[in-house]
């Protein structure tokens, strides 16, 4: 796979792009793979999450942005799947500070998995609802960014675009290339501050 896409607002689920791997690189072991998928209104399922990140990843939804429940779906020897049920309803177009807060959290979902050498290689939306992040296992760490040079990049409403966790120097490359490649140019610059909105 060489990623994926959603081409249309409307209509249209994620567009996977594949590459036919020849010689060695299709010779290649499987390796493990993990999905992290948001759900309904209020859940966040892990599917194949392994044993050392089960404890770092429920502590950092819950200190992100709070956990209402926390079940178990399937053990096995090398780790787990969970069902966690957030508090409210993250996944219904949160806007503002709450917008912010969320996509921090899923930023921080893929540092976490940067750090244990699970590579984010694809999000597929396949419902036309919230998309569904897969890591693969890397034997090494050859190529990954670390977590300090991760950000998000955020597509709101019909005309914005979010920078979450960036730094001046890329905002300002951004917004030169923006002013440089759409004529209508940068309306509105604005800056949002998050904190833990929603508390027990």
């Amino acid at each position: 796979m060489v990623t994926t896409s959603d081409v249309a607002q409307k209509r249209c689920n994620s567009t996977v792009f594949f590459r036919k791997m020849v010689s060695q690189l299709a010779a290649e072991p499987t390796r493990p793979y993990t999905c992290v998928a948001p759900c309904s209104w209020d859940k966040l399922i892990i599917v194949n999450l392994p044993k050392s990140l089960e404890p770092r990843l429920t502590m950092m939804v819950e200190n992100g942005w709070g956990i209402q429940d926390s079940r178990v779906i399937q053990r096995t020897r090398h780790g787990c799947s969970l069902r966690l049920k957030l508090i409210g309803n993250p996944w219904n177009g949160e806007t503002g500070q709450p917008g912010v807060q969320l996509r921090q959290l899923l930023l921080d979902i893929v540092k976490l998995f940067q750090t244990q050498n699970f590579k984010l290689i694809a999000d597929v939306n396949f419902r036309g609802s919230t998309d569904s992040l897969f890591f693969e296992s890397r034997v090494q760490s050859f190529g990954l960014a670390t977590p300090e040079e991760m950000f998000a990049v955020s597509l709101n409403r019909v005309d914005r675009l979010r920078l979450v966790a960036s730094n001046t120097e890329l905002q300002h490359n951004v917004g030169s290339l923006i002013q440089q490649t759409w004529t209508r140019g940068i309306q509105q610059v604005i800056t949002i501050f998050y904190r833990r909105l929603i508390t027990k």
